[in-house]
């Protein structure tokens, strides 16, 4: 049984409000005041014949499983995508950017500008209101792994959020490297956080990942809220 409160401001899955569904290549699910657990990668994270395999295990998949889906069908799916995904993301490979500290920075700076705890800390009020509450976050050499609650989910919604960071930091990473073109992947994975069981779980594989596959000091970074930090919801390194 899972005995640890969970944090201020955290809403999983109510079952008493609405959930919509849509499907690019991956499912993504929404509801208003949600958390969500997000993957974002790098344009080239995943070799061209990799994303084959990743493809054909959709299509075998969809072949086994004509729509239309339900909602298990869909969360099947996702956790098959996210496993393989998983596998080929953490061997490390392509450009890598994120192996920077310089460019891990340019994200970083992206990632907190609207943030409502960093608005708070570091009084910019004069910006304009905060978008989103970031939790914590993992930058591994070619993708991140976060959790982030958007606040106003009608005007601000997740898309807009990632698009957002994407963009700016793209063009902040190639201004810092002296080079044009792609820097990330179009389309994120995330998943809507369940409960608070199912936010440490996600909170703990955040703080894993790095140590998982081993990667030196100065080639990551990660963070957690130091409001949550100082409740118990920390990285448990044990």
């Amino acid at each position: 049984m899972f005995h640890l409160d969970p944090p201020p401001g955290f809403q999983g899955l109510r079952e008493d409000l609405p959930v919509t569904t849509y499907k690019r290549n991956l499912p993504h699910w929404r509801q208003d005041g949600a958390t969500y657990f997000v993957t974002f990668r790098l344009h080239d994270a995943i070799p061209v014949a990799q994303q084959g395999l990743l493809r054909d295990r959709k299509a075998f998949w969809e072949r086994k499983n004509p729509p239309p889906h339900t909602d298990e069908q869909l969360e099947e799916l996702s956790r098959i995508l996210e496993t393989e995904l998983g596998k080929w993301l953490d061997k490390g490979l392509g450009s890598c950017l994120l192996r920077s500290p310089a460019n891990r920075n340019c994200l970083k700076s992206v990632l907190h500008f609207f943030d409502q705890g960093q608005r708070k800390k570091l009084g910019r009020i004069n910006l304009g209101p905060p978008r989103f509450d970031l939790s914590a976050w993992v930058m591994m050499p070619n993708h991140v792994h976060l959790l982030v609650q958007p606040l106003e989910p009608q005007r601000w919604t997740l898309e807009k959020i990632l698009q957002s960071w994407k963009r700016q930091s793209a063009r902040d990473i190639n201004r810092t490297i002296s080079q044009e073109g792609a820097v990330w992947l179009d389309e994120s994975h995330d998943r809507l956080v369940r409960d608070a069981e199912h936010l440490w779980k996600c909170l703990q594989y955040i703080g894993r990942n790095p140590f998982k596959v081993n990667l030196p000091d100065g080639h990551f970074d990660r963070w957690v809220r130091p409001e949550w930090a100082e409740l118990g919801w920390n990285f448990n390194d044990e």
